[in-house]
C-alpha cells in the first residue's frame, strides 16, 4: 500500500500482472443521512439502477454553485433591501395580472 499525498491510499496490484489497478481511498469523506417519507423511498427502492448518492451529490452542487452566483450578484448591488421588496411587488404584481388575462381569455 502506497501512501500519497492528500491522505489517499492507492491499492495496487503488483506490476508483474499485465493490467495494473488501482483503487484509491480517500479518507475522512464526510457522510450526511437523509429522512424522506415512506412512499418516495418505495419509489427510490423500485429504481435500483438509479445511484442515488449521486442524484443528491448532483443536486447538492448545483444548488451551492446557484448560492454562489447569487452571492456574487448581491455583493456588488447597490439595492437597499427596500428597493427589492418593492421589485419584488412590482414583478408578482405583473406576473398576477398576466396569469388573470390568460386566464378570462381561456374562458372565452
Amino acid at each position: 500500500m502506497r501512501r500519497h499525498a492528500r491522505g489517499t491510499e492507492a491499492l495496487c496490484a503488483p506490476p508483474s500482472e499485465s493490467l495494473i489497478m488501482c483503487a484509491h481511498i480517500i479518507e475522512s469523506v464526510p457522510n450526511i443521512t437523509l429522512t424522506v417519507p415512506p412512499e418516495l423511498h418505495r419509489k427510490m427502492k423500485a429504481r435500483p439502477e438509479i445511484k442515488w448518492s449521486e442524484v443528491v451529490r448532483r443536486l447538492l452542487a448545483e444548488r451551492i454553485r446557484d448560492l454562489e452566483r447569487m452571492d456574487a450578484l448581491t455583493h456588488r448591488s447597490m439595492l437597499t433591501l427596500e428597493d427589492v421588496r418593492a421589485l419584488d411587488r412590482l414583478i408578482k404584481d405583473g406576473l398576477l395580472r398576466r396569469f388573470e388575462a390568460a386566464r378570462r381569455l381561456s374562458r372565452a
